[in-house]
């Protein structure tokens, strides 16, 4: 649960490596979704998937110290090339996803400024440090 609490923290910081993550499940949630379901269920995924990709893009940009004029970019594409890939209904519209995902990789050559203590990937109020590897191995290691 604390997982799924960290998907929706706004002044958090994730790394690479978990912003990446997020986002390419949001385009593959997406895609899969988007052609498997009506006009009204997608676009209802579509603005559930905006708020997860919303606060990532917002966290990621926290973590580079970039303004906050960055987190518009991103996510105005994806919700823009989204839109137009539900109300199309073709399959080559799913290449509009690639204009998005130019600006992820553009987020993702800024390196974060501050050294934190992520836990998978991210660093903030919500407590994760349960579900940290080593916290499993030394608590079965103190049931032996």
């Amino acid at each position: 649960m604390q997982l799924l609490k960290s998907l929706f923290c706004w002044h958090c910081f994730d790394d690479r490596y978990r912003f990446s993550v997020i986002h390419s499940l949001c385009y593959f949630c997406f895609i899969l979704f988007a052609l498997a379901f009506s006009k009204f269920t997608s676009f209802l995924l579509l603005l559930i998937l905006l708020v997860i990709y919303t606060m990532s893009t917002k966290r990621r940009v926290n973590d580079a110290t970039l303004k906050n004029s960055w987190l518009y970019g991103p996510t105005l594409i994806f919700s823009f090339t989204a839109s137009i890939i539900i109300f199309v209904e073709s399959s080559f519209a799913l290449f509009l996803l690639l204009l998005p995902a130019i600006c992820t990789a553009a987020l993702l050559t800024y390196p974060g400024k501050i050294k934190r203590d992520f836990i998978f990937g991210y660093h903030g109020p919500v407590d994760l440090s349960s579900l940290r590897q080593g916290d499993r191995t030394s608590t079965r290691q103190s049931g032996r």
